[in-house]
């Protein structure tokens, strides 16, 4: 009964009938696939129960940028930070950092710099210089707060049609077809986040916001997360969820820049644009 549920619903959205209620089921449904997707997942748990989530990606990325954060703001305050925090920061951002960031900063690969980080670290504790690598890896890896977004668009959309295929629910010669309908999906996904908060290892909450890219006029979903807290709270903005969409093309709202302003719910209006809900 679902699988022939789902080939229906994947029927409409290709022919051209734009009905979130679809996209809603497939996602939900399709998070317990196996092999599953993690973007699929993603939006599925979202759509699911997206008042507060505290797994998925996005909960993982916003944790390990919140250790990444707080050593480069405890350095800012003069606190050296110790063996652990290090460890922590490293560990962290070698989850978070792409393969062309740490090439680009240590001219090696993950699995070298990682090495290099893990023995630096090694020496460090022995009460030993690291060599020139080693210390590097541990200043880039364990010092610097690096960021990065957890998914876009376009892997998303693969990775929903990969499910969909793997389910029988789309057939493979259909798949370009179902690719032409990619912004819907990702619009979709920009309201059940746009709203939601993640709650973070240590209890805080991270709420997720949808924006506009100052530098690209394109729409991207961020999270407000808690760093530390001298006298005053210190926080970070970081994309979790980035698009291609160009807000002029795709929005019909007035989404400020600045993440802390007044939120109202969104969702796609009958045109396909992202509205305000009312």
């Amino acid at each position: 009964m679902a699988a022939e549920e789902h080939r229906l619903r994947v029927g409409r959205l290709i022919r051209g009938d734009r009905n979130v209620t679809d996209l809603d089921r497939l996602f939900a449904d399709l998070r317990f696939a196996d092999p599953g997707r993690p973007t699929v997942t993603e939006i599925g748990d979202f759509a699911a129960h997206r008042e507060e989530r505290n797994k998925g990606i996005a909960m993982r990325r916003v944790g390990d940028i919140q250790i990444s954060a707080r050593i480069w703001v405890r350095q800012h305050f003069g606190i050296v930070p110790s063996i652990e925090d290090t460890k922590a920061a490293g560990f962290a951002n070698l989850k978070i950092a792409t393969d062309e960031q740490i090439r680009r900063r240590l001219g090696t690969s993950r699995q070298v710099a990682r090495s290099q980080f893990v023995q630096g670290l090694k020496q460090l504790e022995l009460g030993r210089l690291p060599s020139a690598k080693q210390k590097a890896a541990v200043n880039y890896l364990g010092g610097s707060f690096v960021w990065q977004f957890a998914f876009d668009d376009a892997t998303l959309a693969g990775e929903f049609a990969d499910v969909l295929i793997d389910s029988g629910a789309l057939a493979a010669s259909d798949r370009d077809a179902f690719l032409g309908i990619a912004p819907f999906f990702a619009l979709h996904a920009i309201t059940l986040m746009h709203g939601a908060r993640l709650e973070l290892p240590d209890g805080q909450f991270a709420p997720l916001r949808a924006v506009v890219r100052d530098e690209t006029g394109t729409l991207r979903v961020v999270a407000d997360v808690p760093v530390e807290n001298f006298g005053k709270p210190i926080g970070c903005i970081v994309t979790i969820f980035e698009t291609g969409l160009a807000a002029a093309d795709h929005c019909d709202v007035d989404l400020p820049g600045d993440p802390h302003a007044t939120m109202f719910p969104l969702e796609i209006g009958r045109d396909g644009r992202l509205v305000a809900l009312g």
